[in-house]
């Protein structure tokens, strides 16, 4: 009994002391996993994450695991974004994403399947789902500097691009994630978001440090099957790079972009990276400090820049 109180008061010791001294991100669990798309955002959820000194954000995902309310009958134009943290606006609240500003900018309704961790066989893989079934007017593949990386992972595709089976491993990670308690405990326990992060970084420290060469072919295969599934449906195909705040600071200096270019060479219809460097503004006002993606202020330009850019589209109408 001695022994199970003392455990008990060490507990409560170590939260009390984590929750004054070295605060730790908190939040419910945020991931939920799709048989036909695997790591989603989790249905149904509204949430909010804390990462103390970087952010403190709301978020509402709607039933189909997409950041933003439900999906009804198409009224209106609909843009699609596909795209990984950086779309789905990891940091900011609902209504400062820039797919939401980008709506309130246009008039055009537009559906954020941003998924945080996600590349390009992502988003071909979710095209091919749920995408389509959207009935969108414009797809937009919104392109980040790891993506290349990403890709290489072959999550979703094997070497051959044929869809891989995502249901063996869903089962058991689902039924612990999904778990009452231990997702009171990430919502509210320093101390168990401690252990969590503590694992993670083991696992990635036992992960070979080496990172593979970029795979430019492979993100153009997955790049033009993405195009032509949505070429098949009649739909407007455009791919925009979001720069991170390395390329913004190369950019200043006059510098290349190496994943810019690479992309350029692949498809790249509108880079996003001068209308956020030329902003001039300090790289601590447009990206979160430690964490990096996007501060709302830089969604704001983005979403200015994407709807000037669209206006001047043939094809695209403003409602």
């Amino acid at each position: 009994m001695l022994i199970c109180a003392s455990g008990i008061f060490t507990i409560i010791g170590c939260e009390i002391m984590l929750r004054l001294f070295w605060p730790q991100p908190s939040g419910p669990v945020q991931f939920a996993f799709d048989r036909q798309r695997g790591a989603i955002p989790k249905p149904n959820q509204t949430g909010r994450r804390v990462v103390p000194g970087v952010f403190d954000y709301t978020y509402s995902n709607n039933s189909l695991g997409l950041r933003g309310r439900e999906i009804g009958p198409k009224q209106r134009f609909r843009i699609l974004l596909l795209g990984d943290s950086f779309t789905y606006g990891l940091g900011v609240n609902d209504t400062q994403t820039f797919a939401s500003r980008l709506e309130s900018l246009t008039g055009s309704e537009t559906i954020n399947a941003g998924d945080p961790g996600t590349g390009t066989d992502y988003a071909l893989r979710f095209y091919e789902t749920l995408g389509r079934q959207l009935a969108p007017d414009v797809v937009i593949l919104c392109f980040f500097s790891n993506d290349f990386q990403d890709n290489q992972r072959h999550t979703y595709y094997d070497d051959d691009l044929r869809p891989r089976d995502l249901s063996n491993n869903i089962v058991a990670r689902k039924m612990f994630l999904d778990s009452r308690a231990y997702n009171w405990l990430i919502t509210h326990s320093h101390l168990a978001n401690l252990i969590k992060a503590s694992i993670i970084r083991i696992q990635l420290f036992e992960k070979p440090i080496d990172e593979p060469q970029v795979d430019v072919n492979l993100t153009r295969r997955y790049i033009e099957m993405l195009k032509q599934k949505v070429r098949e449906d009649n739909k407007q195909f455009l791919v925009i790079y979001l720069p991170s705040s390395v390329d913004v600071q190369n950019f200043r200096q006059q510098r290349d972009v190496p994943t810019d270019m690479a992309l350029r060479s692949i498809q790249e219809d509108l880079s996003l990276t001068p209308p956020i460097a030329n902003s001039n503004l300090p790289l601590d006002d447009l990206y979160f400090v430690s964490d990096q993606h996007w501060t709302a202020t830089t969604h704001e330009i983005a979403a200015r820049s994407i709807a000037e850019f669209l206006r001047d589209r043939p094809g695209y109408h403003q409602q």
